[in-house]
């Protein structure tokens, strides 16, 4: 088979995995399991907190042969605007409505449409991946990266 640097060779992660779990006493699942929940309140913990919300549906998934940490999306559809930010834009009223309504200092503010300056990101995703696979070692580390961030190794 030739090098193809799209591949990913887990043969030394698999195997720690493996040595871990007998020296544990927990089936490699549970460990799965104990590193989503690492990661979950390294997650919970550095988030922003409005209503509490979004802290909140942080939640792990465990799904026949996959298990997932994160927001959960369909709960928090604005999750995504808060990891990875928004540009400058402008909010019209929705179909049907001829203006937006809102409140300032108490006051009922009626316009056409809000220039919003945009949201500056606050991933508190990535930083809670990498800090959990620093403590897995720094080969697994820039392997686990590159999945999230780069889709490969």
């Amino acid at each position: 088979m030739s090098s193809n640097q799209n591949m990913l060779d887990l043969t030394n992660l698999a195997e720690d995995l493996h040595e871990a779990s007998e020296v544990s006493g927990m089936s490699i699942h549970e460990m799965m399991l104990s590193f989503a929940q690492e990661m979950q309140a390294d997650m919970q913990a550095h988030a922003h907190v409005v209503t509490g919300k979004m802290r909140a549906n942080i939640v792990i998934k465990d799904e026949p042969g996959k298990i997932t940490v994160g927001v959960d999306d369909d709960t928090v559809p604005y999750a995504k605007y808060e990891v990875y930010g928004t540009k400058p834009h402008v909010i019209r009223p929705k179909e049907g409505k001829k203006v937006l309504a809102f409140r300032v200092n108490g006051k009922m503010i009626y316009v056409k449409q809000v220039n919003h300056p945009g949201t500056p990101a606050h991933d508190f995703v990535t930083p809670a991946v990498e800090r959990f696979l620093d403590l897995m070692g720094e080969d697994s580390a820039k392997i686990g990266v590159n999945l999230i961030v780069k889709g490969h190794a």
